[in-house]
């Protein structure tokens, strides 16, 4: 077995704030059509145990409790494997069966059973690439694994391939779990939802998501005082590319690492970031710097999104309306401002504002989620992961302000980097 799968498994993934346990995380078996798998009728009696037993390895447990002794129970899942394999290779439903008999071994420590899983549900991923089950076994297989990066890869494959309108709400239910396990509270509350609706009915998976709303996706007060570290965070750090979102204003940007952030408090019902990018070479000679300011607050009652972005550039006279069709953003109108009496050494400033307004989404911070890398043991011991996340987005309908604050001499170039900032790295949700 890989030392690093070891390792992981080994991890417990106790999430101080989003602690969710589906017990009842085991309806993967429910999904085949057994009697497509055309077994043998001697093979009967083995196959009602592996349904009737599957809670004893649903999932793996640091210390076995079972009457039966765990080495028998392996044995007797390894044979029904080797004679499952017996039968045509090209069949889905038998593919997915023995996938999952792998994951039951793996999840008894059974050797080389964790990529004899992972292989099985390949397999099936060929045979029917359309077929949302392989993806929801293998996610599933890598949730409890503790291989969260790919166990969302494989969720947002699986709901790609969904049967719509009906998906069952063990999948959904699933989902949730790995989602919870990747710190990721927003779309797990929204995929325990999902269960119930495919259900028909309130589901034990959305029953057991309902703390996250009083805990990490709670709003706090609209007239409390943030610092810096209490609201941003830096989710991901790839490369040259850092990542950082802001999960109480509802901001997420992922900048180069060379690029400056200065954050500062939220207080009166305001907040703002600086965003300083290395200087430019400008045509004329000099190397000039510039910058990018995102502000954020509380909507006023009665103003218009127009009337507030009037207000924030009032010290600029010399101003035009333009469409900045750039970034995707809704509800956004912008202004293009020159003054020559800033910067006049460069040409004079050229400045773009553009204001968005944004209420807050049903599932706050579900646009900015990624699966978040668990911390690995290496010596064997239980191993703890604290959610950096404590709140979700302030209640109530927000204003953005985005502004860029360059020269003459280098607008060509300022505005290249900004728009690009806009489409590929700035979200507000």
């Amino acid at each position: 077995m890989n030392p690093h799968i070891t390792a992981l498994r080994r991890t417990a993934l106790m999430l101080i704030v989003l602690l969710v346990c589906f017990s009842r995380s085991y309806a993967n078996l429910n999904a085949i059509d057994l009697t497509k798998v055309r077994y043998p009728k001697e093979l009967q009696a083995q196959i009602d145990q592996l349904i009737a037993d599957q809670k004893m390895y649903a999932t793996w447990v640091p210390e076995w409790k079972e009457t039966v002794a765990k080495d028998e129970v392996i044995a007797r899942l390894t044979a029904l494997s080797k004679e499952l394999e017996k039968l045509p290779a090209n069949n889905i439903e038998t593919k997915l069966l023995l996938g999952d008999i792998a994951h039951f071994l793996y999840n008894m420590d059974a050797k080389d059973a964790f990529q004899k899983a992972v292989d099985t549900y390949e397999a099936a991923k060929k045979i029917a690439p359309n077929d949302y089950r392989a993806y929801w076994f293998l996610g599933h297989h890598y949730a409890l694994s503790a291989v969260t990066p790919k166990a969302i890869k494989s969720f947002r494959e699986a709901v790609a391939h969904q049967p719509l309108p009906k998906t069952a709400s063990w999948f959904w239910a699933d989902y949730a779990n790995a989602c919870t396990l990747a710190d990721m509270p927003s779309t797990a509350l929204y995929a325990a939802h999902q269960s119930s609706v495919a259900a028909g009915a309130r589901t034990y998976a959305e029953t057991m998501m309902q703390g996250v709303r009083k805990t990490s996706l709670h709003a706090p007060p609209i007239d409390t005082l943030l610092e810096p570290n209490q609201m941003w965070f830096l989710t991901k750090r790839k490369a040259d590319t850092w990542k950082y979102t802001n999960w109480a204003l509802g901001i997420d940007m992922c900048v180069d690492s060379t690029w400056n952030i200065r954050p500062y408090p939220y207080k009166d019902k305001n907040s703002f970031a600086m965003i300083i990018p290395p200087q430019i070479k400008s045509v004329q000679g000099p190397t000039i710097g510039y910058s990018m300011l995102i502000t954020a607050g509380v909507a006023k009652p009665n103003e218009s999104l127009e009337d507030f972005l009037v207000d924030a550039t009032i010290r600029h006279t010399n101003k035009d309306r333009r469409m900045f069709d750039v970034g995707g953003f809704k509800n956004c109108i912008a202004f293009e401002m020159t003054d020559s009496r800033i910067y006049p050494q460069w040409g004079g400033a050229r400045m773009y504002a553009i204001a968005v307004e944004s209420d807050r989404a049903e599932y706050p911070g579900m646009a900015f989620e990624e699966a978040i890398e668990k911390p690995v043991s290496t010596n064997g011991q239980v191993t703890y992961y604290r959610s950096k996340r404590t709140f979700g987005r302030f209640n109530t309908k927000m204003r953005y302000l985005i502004l860029l604050d360059s020269c003459e001499f280098i607008k060509n170039e300022s505005m290249v980097a900004f728009k690009d900032f806009l489409s590929k790295s700035l979200k507000i949700e």
